[in-house]
């Protein structure tokens, strides 16, 4: 067997992967490039011991944020909780379409009517749908987190977004892009339980959620060209940022598209996470199955690995 000339260390997650996926996603890349020795450690103090004893060239992939590993050489990609008005001044300078966005900051008084009658509003740092809301323009302020939460996130000021109402339709829905290192793992269209009050046009507001996620909920693999592509062209906006949640709203009006999150945490690799196992086995699909995505992600990380290992 040829000696390695450099190594990977692919960093497992019981939040983001199984450790048997990792294992066989290793395989696939050394049999990609047989120059690369692919370690698969934990988010552990030391864990890349073993790898560095050759001292040579190195890579570190991490899905979610590192807290304790600290890899003596080479370049590290990992997840990071960037802020949502960072991600679309990235997303803005590279052309990518996104709705219209003011900062609310605690003591302020913003005008907001140019963004619409309606406004969505969301913490600056947050995850999974908390705390965004749709509001009056006329009577969006800052408030101070009401859930742990966002507190835990942003802090007790966490600031908040007003952004442009995106009406996808009468039950809102809208597409997630898992993207490795630009390259789209697998696709998904989610939408919102037909349980729930429709909203019938774009300022028919009674007190319903905007969040096409949430009970009753249905997730089904999407394979929209256009979607895919935008997904792709926006997630070199976070060129450090190896896995990525590309979400996508398309206006039902006008057909236009707007990303209107990246998920730069990290934790959307879903095909062995315990949320992605859940939601293929209750809707009845498999995300490896749409694109070979974890396949294409050997052959994306010998790429990278081949690139940037120093």
């Amino acid at each position: 067997m040829p000696r390695a000339r450099r190594v990977l260390l692919l960093v497992s997650s019981p939040t983001a992967n199984t450790q048997a996926d990792f294992e066989q996603l290793a395989h696939w890349i050394e049999e990609c490039d047989s120059d690369v020795a692919v370690h698969v450690v934990s988010d552990e103090s030391g864990a890349d011991s073993v790898a560095n004893a050759a001292d040579l060239p190195t890579l570190t992939v991490s899905p979610g944020p590192l807290k304790r590993l600290r890899p003596r050489r080479g370049a590290v990609f990992h997840g990071q909780h960037v802020a949502k008005s960072v991600e679309y001044r990235a997303l803005e300078a590279i052309g990518v379409p996104v709705p219209r966005w003011t900062r609310l900051l605690p003591g302020d008084t913003p005008d907001l009517a140019s963004l619409g009658e309606y406004v969505v509003t969301k913490p600056e740092f947050g995850a999974r749908g908390a705390e965004v809301r749709i509001e009056r323009s006329a009577d969006a302020r800052w408030s101070p987190p009401r859930t742990q939460l966002a507190e835990a996130f942003g802090g007790p000021f966490n600031p908040r977004l007003a952004q442009a109402f995106v009406y996808t339709g009468p039950w809102p829905h809208s597409y997630r892009v898992a993207t490795l290192f630009g390259q789209a793992l697998w696709s998904m269209r989610i939408e919102a339980s037909h349980g729930r009050e429709p909203l019938r046009n774009r300022v028919d507001f009674h007190g319903q959620s905007i969040v096409s996620s949430g009970q009753g909920c249905g997730f089904e693999l999407a394979n929209d060209a256009a979607v895919i592509a935008l997904a792709e062209r926006a997630s070199t906006a976070l060129p450090r940022v190896p896995v990525l949640g590309v979400d996508i709203l398309r206006d039902a009006d006008s057909g236009e598209l707007f990303v209107v999150e990246l998920n730069s945490l990290g934790y959307s690799w879903h095909f062995s996470s315990p949320s992605g196992l859940r939601f293929q086995a209750e809707f009845g699909f498999s995300l490896e199955e749409q694109f070979a995505g974890r396949r294409k992600a050997a052959g994306v990380l010998a790429r990278v690995c081949a690139e940037h290992a120093n």
